[in-house]
């Protein structure tokens, strides 16, 4: 029995299926460590910062329990660096209205339950009728809960607010110091954009190949989601561009920050060129158009492109190389013949805008990408 057919089967199969959980587990750990690496300047900034702001405001203000310090700096080191300054004067008048509020209510009315939906309901409309973004109305109610739960019986008001200043302080100093964002991250979300982008393309020309209706459904729900990927690429390049500006550790690499900032906007024109494409290549299988093999090598060969400059990327350079053939591409597509299908002079039409794009998005100046691209006989 130990040796039949069924049993080895099912030995094999348990066999493959542990294979595929160490697989697993293995990209699982490598994503932790990656994910880990890339906030590692985040977290020590925020490590060193808060242990700054507390030692100040422990042994040169003899603050005897500087709670707000460190939370402060930690907030602060949070936020966006071009944002910093404001958000930390936000933060102060914040614990104040909360610590000011909270004080008041535990003198004149005590610690309880409605006492504290009463504070929480007033500190967070005072900082509404001042005008206070979410940033300031979370903070007034956060501190207040913190004075009535926590310190309801010292007068030591001031001396938290004061703590909060030398918290905010420290991290508005350290923004110009340490980097909290990483260089590395614009350039990975452009290369995964330019990824899928190349992916959805060799998916039209298949589904156009093959005539398959349904595969141009589901290309075009594909492109559709890569709209998603502008999104982290826009944060990391605005957190990269910033960490360059305002960190001395970082002024050295502004140029190669701004390079990658410039990639956002013909990458997201590029995609959006890209959906247009998607859906006219489901209209056009829905409608029975021909579409002429040309149009696909052309498509196709956008898609190499896309490859290509994705490599780069990855390698840490912004995608130069390409425009020759990119360039190669426009001058063969001028000559195609204008075919009578509308779904086929569409698709051609958006092809030649994506090298546009592409052209800009490896440094060439909008005018001269366009002029690049000549017109159709």
């Amino acid at each position: 029995m130990s040796g039949s057919p069924l049993i080895r089967r099912m030995a094999l199969r348990a066999f493959d299926f542990s294979e595929r959980s160490v697989r697993w587990g293995k990209r699982s750990q490598q994503r932790r460590v990656e994910r880990w690496r890339e906030r590692l300047p985040f977290i020590v900034a925020c490590a060193i910062t808060a242990s700054v702001a507390w030692a100040i405001a422990t042994h040169l203000f003899s603050h005897d329990l500087a709670l707000f310090a460190p939370i402060a700096a930690v907030i602060t080191v949070g936020l966006n660096h071009g944002q910093r300054a404001a958000r930390a004067i936000e933060i102060g008048v914040g614990v104040t209205v909360g610590v000011g509020l909270g004080t008041l209510f535990v003198t004149l009315f005590g610690v309880g339950t409605w006492q504290l939906v009463v504070l929480i309901a007033a500190s967070m409309s005072f900082a509404t009728w001042l005008g206070a973004g979410n940033l300031i109305t979370i903070q007034a109610a956060v501190q207040g809960i913190v004075v009535m739960t926590l310190f309801h019986g010292d007068d030591q008001g001031l001396t938290r607010v004061l703590d909060a200043v030398i918290g905010s302080s420290c991290a508005i100093a350290a923004s110009l110091i340490m980097p909290t964002a990483s260089l590395h991250r614009p350039r990975r979300a452009a290369a995964k954009a330019l990824t899928e982008a190349a992916g959805t393309i060799d998916a039209i020309c298949r589904a156009l190949r093959e005539n398959d209706e349904d595969a141009g459904r589901d290309v075009l729900a594909r492109a559709r989601r890569s709209e998603s990927l502008m999104e982290p690429l826009r944060e990391t390049s605005r957190e990269s561009l910033a960490s360059a500006r305002f960190s001395a550790l970082l002024r050295h690499r502004r140029g190669h920050a701004e390079e990658l900032a410039a990639l956002v906007a013909p990458l997201d024109r590029l995609l959006r060129n890209l959906r247009i494409v998607a859906r006219r290549c489901a209209v056009a299988l829905w409608r029975h158009e021909a579409v002429p093999e040309t149009h696909r090598e052309l498509l196709a060969g956008i898609a190499d492109v896309l490859r290509d400059c994705a490599q780069e990327l990855e390698q840490g350079h912004v995608p130069r190389e390409v425009r020759g053939r990119l360039i190669e591409l426009a001058e063969r597509s001028a000559e195609f013949e204008i075919d009578r299908s509308l779904s086929a002079v569409v698709l051609l039409a958006q092809a030649r805008s994506m090298i546009i794009d592409v052209l800009e998005l490896c440094g060439m100046d909008s005018a001269d990408a366009r002029e690049a691209v000549p017109d159709m006989e």
